[in-house]
């Protein structure tokens, strides 16, 4: 385990060179900088809003377009900390180092969820940093009389994740098959696309690029039903990533060619 950990901290380290940190970064941030700008430049339009249920409005308006496309920051994230290697054609240095199979396999994986988790923090520090900031110059605005939901943001925060587990996973898998990073990522794509189309659909459940979306959209509206706190469809995700992950490894293990 302490030699995992090393490990991970080596490929986290090496990540740092990609432009996988940026995006993390940058795609925590935009949403809620983006609007703080709209509320700033255009008080006309959001006064209302803002003034009477501020943290509200603020978290639908960011939420509603951030969980539309984070099935698609997951894809390009996840193939953007795969590509590294091949890009730098050094996936047959990694296999000769003394590592096991599993230590580099999951090491890599671990990695995306770290910057997935840190872009989902940096994402609900935005939002309540860009709230008080507009309310700051616009004295009209209420963030600051009334209190953020805190329990709302964790809610949302927390769930969205897990229903990205299973297309992590997945789109992990297909980033290591493919040497062409491009391909997986347009399989990713293709498949983000796709849920736009499915998503009023009743089988869109078992879909795991549409999980995201509806965690966000169904518990807007209340029609979410949980199990031990999990939605149906999230416990779908997670079983998918239980399940892609030892098939991913075991596909990588028995290639032929690796890297």
């Amino acid at each position: 385990m302490a030699s995992f950990i090393i490990n991970t901290k080596a490929e986290l380290l090496k990540s740092r060179r990609t432009l996988a940190y940026r995006v993390a970064f940058f795609g925590g941030i935009s949403l809620p900088v983006l609007y703080m700008l709209g509320y700033i430049l255009r008080p006309d339009i959001f006064t209302k809003s803002l003034s009477q249920f501020p943290w509200e409005a603020h978290l639908k308006n960011c939420w509603e377009i951030g969980a539309a496309f984070f099935p698609m920051f997951v894809v390009i994230l996840t193939s953007l900390v795969v590509q590294t290697e091949y890009r730098n054609n050094t996936w047959k240095n990694v296999y000769t180092q003394p590592r096991s199979n599993a230590d580099i396999f999951f090491s890599k994986f671990v990695v995306i969820q770290l910057l997935l988790l840190a872009a989902l923090l940096l994402f609900d520090l935005s939002l309540l940093a860009t709230g008080y900031v507009s309310n700051m110059i616009h004295g009209a605005y209420g963030f600051f009389s009334i209190p953020p939901s805190f329990d709302k943001i964790i809610h949302i925060s927390t769930h969205i994740y897990l229903s990205s587990l299973g297309l992590a996973a997945l789109q992990y898998w297909l980033s290591l098959r493919f040497k062409n990073y491009i391909t997986s990522m347009g399989i990713g794509i293709g498949m983000t696309i796709v849920v736009f189309m499915i998503f009023q659909w009743n089988k869109s459940i078992y879909f795991p690029y549409a999980h995201p979306l509806l965690t966000y959209f169904l518990d807007s509206k209340k029609e979410l039903v949980y199990y031990a706190g999990v939605a149906k469809h999230e416990w779908y995700s997670i079983i998918y990533a239980a399940v892609l992950l030892p098939l991913g490894f075991w596909n990588m293990v028995t290639r032929k060619e690796r890297g």
